[in-house]
């Protein structure tokens, strides 16, 4: 499935590891759901895709997702003019430009060939525009850990290619392509190296272990220890329907 992962890194330009925030919306910011374009296309002829949208300046993205697979991607052209106030809205406080978020939006497919991977689609109704969550996040991955103080998190998916850390606590994230982790019974460890454009080096340990968020008495089955900016930051972590060391292979998880 690296298909997906070039098309996520071509659409919107992103580097290898970065932690470089997006730009603000435009002047035209407004996140209230009721306020929407004036159709001018008929909404009898409008399609909905759900999936992980993107947002940056004037590109917006849809990765459709179903039964934890990817349908396709939607190149949308947002005629609301709202989608990126919205996008914004749901990801507060981290406007990093790889974050997505969970979104509904209906429109016209504009492709010439609807049987295409890639589809061109102009939306005029926002439906919804969440945070992404380990429950609603709809592809399979790896591992999804959050932090004891409920302001960070990991997400790991080989899927379409990545880990992403946010801190909600510094405004700071970042996205690097995704690495295999180092196996040693019940204990998972991703060592992910100091890049251009990153802060440093990232230390990531999962233990198959009871963890309890003391804050929210949340019980996880996995306990993880982050190490990142010179911080040592501790959790809990979900594990997923993915295949930790990659592409999953029938019987192997």
């Amino acid at each position: 499935m690296k298909y997906w992962t070039l098309l996520l890194a071509c659409c919107l330009l992103l580097p290898n590891c970065s932690n470089t925030p997006s730009k603000d919306a435009p002047a035209d910011s407004s996140a209230d759901p009721a306020t929407q374009s004036s159709v001018t296309a008929n909404p009898d002829s409008f399609a909905c895709a759900s999936g992980l949208l993107q947002c940056r300046d004037s590109i917006a993205m849809l990765i459709e997702t179903a039964g934890d697979s990817v349908l396709r991607q939607y190149n949308l052209i947002d005629k609301t003019k709202t989608l990126l106030a919205r996008h914004n809205a749901a990801t507060e406080p981290v406007h990093h430009l790889a974050e997505m978020t969970r979104a509904t939006v209906c429109g016209v497919n504009t492709s010439p060939d609807k049987q295409a991977k890639i589809q061109r689609m102009e939306v005029y109704r926002v439906e919804s525009v969440v945070a992404k969550t380990a429950e609603n996040f709809g592809l399979p991955f790896e591992f999804w850990c959050e932090g004891t103080d409920g302001v960070w998190r990991v997400e790991i998916c080989w899927y379409i290619g990545f880990l992403y850390y946010e801190n909600a606590a510094d405004a700071s994230a970042e996205f690097c392509a995704w690495y295999p982790p180092k196996v040693n019974g019940n204990k998972w460890t991703y060592d992910i190296p100091a890049q251009p454009g990153n802060n440093g080096a990232l230390t990531l340990v999962i233990k198959k272990e009871k963890h309890v968020n003391a804050n929210t008495q949340k019980v996880y089955d996995y306990s993880c220890e982050l190490k990142v900016n010179g911080k040592t930051l501790k959790g809990g972590a979900i594990r997923g329907t993915a295949n930790v060391l990659g592409e999953i292979v029938p019987g192997q998880h």
